[in-house]
């Protein structure tokens, strides 16, 4: 009776030590499962959020190469005195109307900035490196509103506008619908790379 008593006791522990171990196995595959879903999760969350700011990026670079725009010229300074130069007030009024685009794109790259650096220390230095190419563009963009702003600026002498004019880039500066528009088909080239990245983020 002794023997078949050990015999049922060693059966017993076995079956305990294999049950642990199917436990303990079990554990393993759900929180290797877990991790994976809660990483799916992470890059859903932020390819989507880089996705919708990249095209409000997008947009906002549009919106500030419209070549039929209109604006109010300005008719005080900030303390309230008139202008008797009216084309002061043209240039005032010309000059919100660029600024307040060119603030929108750089909120944009505020909060896109953030979210970059966490994507690159999740995905990798891929995302920057796109990026980059991309804001390398919109920087001659912004150059070149510069250089415009300074052509209708009044306070400047006549021989620095005409110089600031020679330097503008028309083609970069405003779209164009009915010829081929080089800058937007360039930023679109740059874009699409990210846009695919961050696709293939959403994806399970």
């Amino acid at each position: 009776m002794t023997g078949i008593s050990d015999a049922i006791s060693a059966l017993a522990n076995l079956l305990m030590a294999g049950a642990a171990i199917a436990g303990a196995f079990a554990a393993w595959v759900g929180l290797g499962s877990w991790k994976r879903e809660k990483r799916w999760q992470r890059d859903v969350e932020l390819g989507e959020d880089l996705l919708v700011l990249m095209f409000q990026r997008r947009d906002a670079v549009a919106n500030i190469r419209v070549s039929v725009y209109s604006y109010d010229p300005i008719t005080t300074d900030e303390e309230g005195r008139e202008f008797t130069n009216r084309s002061e007030g043209e240039f005032q009024g010309l000059l919100k109307y660029y600024q307040e685009k060119v603030d929108r794109l750089e909120v944009l790259r505020s909060e896109i900035y953030g979210k970059r650096l966490r994507a690159s220390v999740v995905w990798g230095e891929k995302i920057n490196e796109l990026l980059h190419k991309l804001f390398e563009q919109e920087q001659q963009l912004i150059v070149n509103i510069q250089r415009y702003l300074r052509t209708s600026n009044p306070r400047l002498p006549d021989p620095q506008r005409d110089a600031a004019a020679h330097r503008v880039d028309y083609d970069i500066l405003f779209d164009d619908e009915e010829e081929l528009d080089e800058f937007k088909q360039e930023y679109d080239r740059r874009f699409e790379p990210i846009e695919n990245l961050l696709r293939s983020k959403l994806k399970a």
